[in-house]
């Protein structure tokens, strides 16, 4: 056995031709832990926070949080331009194909959405970056332009079919406003326009993100990101309660 091997053996007080505890080990400990005592460290953690901080255990404490329902990561605002792109005409091809057809005749998908040879975003050049940013936020608020003028064009969707298509308008909106500025150029045409992306500290204060499932942006079916607003969200904890508490969300509407 090397010796960072035979430390740590000797950290944890095994001999030194000891056979030591496997994986598997470590997995049935686990499984009777969650069968027989599922709140053993919880109760424990708690019970250690009571003994730090007695006084803190009768007082009324608000905690101010944020939920996620999804594994979330920080993406780029190509990236979530993408994913609301995406998901946007996902939706509409499910609830309305001839508009869906009508659309997607109208917009450059290889520039929205790129092809599988693309280099990564995060391996560009600050001008690669800045080109690419600009062909795909043009595409995707000439989506977004068109959209809501075929939205507002009898015959009219249902309010049903309506809703989850004005709530990803509403996302692409925000997203391309909170991360980015948007300067209108002397022309007729809605994608010409220059689109330069905010400075840190000057971003919107509720921030969107994308979920880890590698995105293939050009290809139909649209992939299946999503994005995900964080809620602020409200825990109460009153005196001498020692369940677990579960967060309740305050949800409030994109603008």
């Amino acid at each position: 056995m090397d010796e960072p091997g035979l430390l740590v053996k000797w950290f944890v007080g095994y001999g030194v031709f000891q056979s030591p505890p496997d994986h598997t080990t470590l997995q049935r400990f686990e499984i009777w832990v969650l069968t027989h005592q599922p709140r053993l460290f919880f109760d424990e953690i708690l019970r250690q926070i009571d003994a730090l901080c007695p006084e803190d255990r009768r007082r009324m404490q608000l905690v101010d949080t944020y939920a996620m329902l999804a594994r979330g990561a920080k993406s780029s605002i190509i990236g979530l331009i993408r994913g609301a792109s995406s998901k946007l005409l996902k939706e509409l091809e499910v609830c309305d194909p001839q508009r869906f057809a009508t659309l997607v005749a109208q917009l450059d998908l290889v520039a929205l959405f790129g092809q599988d040879d693309d280099k990564p975003t995060a391996f560009l050049t600050a001008q690669e970056r800045d080109e690419r940013l600009q062909q795909v936020a043009r595409q995707a608020l000439r989506l977004h332009h068109l959209l809501s003028e075929l939205l507002d064009t009898p015959p009219f969707l249902s309010p049903d079919d309506q809703a989850p298509l004005r709530l990803w308008l509403g996302h692409l909106h925000k997203i391309i406003h909170d991360e980015a500025s948007v300067k209108p150029n002397p022309a007729d045409e809605p994608d010409a326009v220059t689109v330069r992306e905010r400075p840190h500290g000057k971003k919107g204060s509720y921030r969107q993100t994308l979920s880890l499932q590698r995105p293939r942006w050009p290809r139909f079916p649209l992939h299946r990101q999503h994005v995900s607003r964080l809620s602020p969200c409200l825990s109460v904890s009153q005196p001498d309660r020692q369940a677990q508490l579960a967060p309740h969300g305050l949800h409030q509407p994109l603008p």
